[in-house]
């Protein structure tokens, strides 16, 4: 493969993960790029800046400071990366907590160019989903990928064929840059839910696939991370506010009668059961509070930072 890759990873104060992420980063096949849009306090961010020095050569980064809000983040990255290589086919993102063989660059890349034009994003195998059993494992072979109308979305069975999808999460993506001559990460201004919010965008400029041939590691960093009542509200609300946008793929009606569901479904296992009484108990209140302010106009929407 000609020609360096362009990575885009998005930070907020976690050194560990970004030093780890790097190394891998530097190990791959084929050359690349680094944009690191660091969010993060002056002390992350200087030790942020010496594993760059330490497994990169001047020219292979850049390290830029932004805002934390992971959209803005992300098109920080994106706009760099174009303002210098116009031509550049396609653009990585990976979050600060996945973890990438040494082949992923290349491979991904390779993948996204064999599919048709009209594909525009490609994900791949995120490996703890695939060490699901049961129930789980016949959802996710059965629903894996689709969007439904209640905004509910679930993630793809690992080992399937390259598949056609119409949600990707948002650890991994490999987007070609002809996407962004139509479409900006700041088209949305809110984080959770942000890789539902991309993917729906996407959806009306061509096609998404997800492929099991390329696998990460989504360790899943505690660093920053909101507890479940907040990440259940927020990512309700932001769904709520979707659904107005993109009526065609989205039902507000359907998204209230899920929440009730959900609520009966927390608050029968925070009763009830001893095991992830506390995740139960939190998600219920979570719901709880989405269900308060459902009423709230996708304009009045909150700038929710990344925690």
């Amino acid at each position: 493969m000609d020609g360096k890759q362009y990575v885009i990873v998005c930070t907020f104060n976690r050194t560990t993960e970004v030093e780890r992420l790097i190394r891998e980063l530097a190990g791959q096949t084929c050359p690349v790029f680094i944009v690191l849009v660091d969010a993060g306090t002056p002390e992350n961010y200087g030790l942020n800046e010496l594993a760059l020095q330490e497994s990169l050569k001047v020219g292979e980064y850049a390290h830029i400071r932004s805002e934390a809000l992971l959209p803005h983040q992300r098109q920080v990255g994106v706009d760099l990366v174009l303002s210098r290589h116009p031509n550049v086919g396609e653009i990585h993102f990976i979050d600060d907590d996945v973890s990438v063989y040494p082949d992923h660059i290349r491979r991904m890349a390779s993948i996204l160019r064999s599919l048709e034009p009209e594909a525009v994003v490609l994900g791949p195998r995120d490996c703890p989903f695939n060490q699901v059993r049961g129930w789980r494992l016949w959802v996710r072979s059965k629903l894996g990928g689709r969007l439904y109308k209640s905004g509910l979305y679930f993630p793809v069975r690992g080992d399937i064929a390259l598949v056609e999808v119409d949600w990707l999460p948002g650890n991994c993506w490999t987007v070609r840059s002809s996407v962004f001559q139509s479409f900006s990460f700041r088209s949305y201004n809110f984080f959770f839910a942000e890789d539902l919010a991309a993917s729906l965008a996407w959806r009306q400029l061509g096609t998404l696939w997800s492929t099991p041939d390329v696998e990460i590691d989504h360790r899943v960093s505690s660093t920053g991370r909101p507890d479940h009542r907040d990440v259940v509200f927020q990512s309700r609300r932001a769904i709520w506010n979707l659904a107005a946008q993109y009526p065609m793929q989205l039902s507000q009606f359907c998204v209230l009668v899920v929440e009730i569901f959900l609520i009966l479904k927390n608050l029968t296992l925070s009763i009830f059961t001893f095991r992830r009484r506390a995740d139960a108990t939190s998600k219920f209140h979570g719901h709880i509070d989405f269900l308060k302010s459902h009423s709230v106009n996708s304009a009045d929407q909150d700038q929710h930072l990344r925690p």
